[in-house]
């Protein structure tokens, strides 16, 4: 994709997203930082009138405002899951060389998705079909509507509250990248047609006037 191509296809994918009612933002090309400023370089204006805000409350689901920040450039688009009402379940592929632990190993268990299917069966029950975004990494996200009335936060594998070996979840608090950067071939379901098997090959943004256009938008965007 050109550089146009892929800022259309970026925004179209963060329109498709809004109009589901979940809030998106945008992010620093090439990553998944917010492109938002920090209490730092606050400007103490739009949402931020009252005092500084961070990338989480300055989600929106307007499409103005969404126009408004990726006519500029095309940048990445974040989720905030928690402010969504979702939880995305995070099943990752282990490292080079890992080896799955023992309780893991002896049922021939080698990756997040085999654990969620193990904690499943053992639950009597099934793993049901989501939207899901395939990793660059052989992983997969998993997005599921969080239970009403609670606020669920993050776990990382099998520490705390965790579900299990290379199971995180993410809810309020983290960011969810919808299309992410050059580095990362993604395969997106249910969100937007037009970004299947999509990459976005050229997410530079060269000039820094089109930032701090775009971040009028959004209350300011951080170079």
């Amino acid at each position: 994709m050109n550089t146009e191509t892929t800022r259309e296809a970026l925004l179209q994918a963060a329109l498709d997203t809004a109009g589901r009612g979940w809030p998106v933002f945008p992010l620093r090309a090439g990553s998944k930082l917010p492109a938002l400023h920090g209490a730092g370089g606050c400007p103490a204006s739009g949402d931020c009138v009252g005092g500084h805000q961070g990338w989480e409350p300055r989600a929106s689901t307007d499409p103005d405002r969404i126009r408004q920040a990726w006519r500029r450039a095309p940048f990445n688009i974040g989720l905030a899951t928690g402010p969504a009402g979702l939880v995305v379940v995070d099943l990752d592929s282990p490292k080079p060389g890992a080896a799955p632990p023992p309780q893991w190993a002896r049922l021939d268990i080698t990756c997040g998705a085999d654990v969620l299917a193990a904690i499943a069966e053992q639950a009597r029950e099934t793993v049901p079909a989501t939207w899901t975004v395939a990793t660059p990494t052989g992983g997969r996200h998993l997005y599921f509507t969080a239970p009403a009335g609670a606020e669920l936060r993050n776990t990382q594998g099998d520490k705390g509250r965790g579900l299990g070996w290379l199971i995180d979840t993410r809810a309020h608090g983290v960011v969810a990248a919808v299309a992410v950067s050059s580095r990362v071939r993604v395969l997106i379901e249910a969100l937007s047609a037009a970004m299947r098997r999509a990459r976005s090959s050229t997410l530079c943004v060269s000039s820094p006037d089109a930032v701090d256009a775009a971040g009028a938008a959004f209350g300011g965007l951080r170079r």
